[in-house]
């Protein structure tokens, strides 16, 4: 419980140091929290069903296996292991149908909010470069590594994507 809530308060400091270190960023944050939103409720519609899919996936696998273990002398004292490992071959491809997919699913996820990131930093270096007199150069650069560093790790993203709101108030 204490490491979503650092990782919450971590993300929130470095999302102020990147609005103050560039104020026109700022202007962006109803727009990106809008595409978050979306991606988030794509997100964990496509997730919830795919791990119901899943565990739908593994019952006749699991159902295979309990009965192959209990009737294994008889399997074997028939000569029949050949087709019942040709069976519990098949139950298991398709039992990982559905983690296939739940795994694509989430390296789409972090495909989309790299891009994101991508967005973000792009949009940081025009405004350097167009408003570069009003701006200090050593603000543009801890903006752009705090906005790397921040959607950059590996877990940030997927928690914050996580987090609905009654869990944010639950969390505070």
């Amino acid at each position: 419980m204490l490491s979503p809530i650092l990782a919450l308060f971590g993300a929130c400091a470095e999302s102020i140091i990147i609005f103050i270190s560039s104020k026109y960023v700022s202007a962006s944050v109803p727009i990106l929290v809008g595409m978050l939103w979306i991606i988030q409720k794509f997100y964990l519609r496509t997730s919830k069903q795919l791990r119901l899919m899943d565990i739908e996936a593994k019952a006749p696998l699991s159902a295979f296996m309990l009965e192959s273990i209990q009737g294994i002398v008889s399997i074997r004292a028939f000569g029949r292991t050949k087709e019942f490992s040709t069976r519990n071959t098949s139950h298991l491809d398709y039992s990982q149908r559905a983690m296939y997919m739940l795994l694509s699913v989430q390296v789409w996820l972090k495909m989309i909010l790299d891009f994101v990131v991508a967005i973000l930093a792009v949009l940081v270096t025009t405004l350097a470069v167009t408003f570069r007199s009003s701006q200090s150069l050593g603000f543009l650069g801890l903006a752009l590594v705090n906005l790397v560093s921040l959607f950059g790790s590996e877990a940030t993203p997927t928690f914050l994507l996580r987090l609905r709101l009654p869990d944010l108030l639950t969390i505070l």
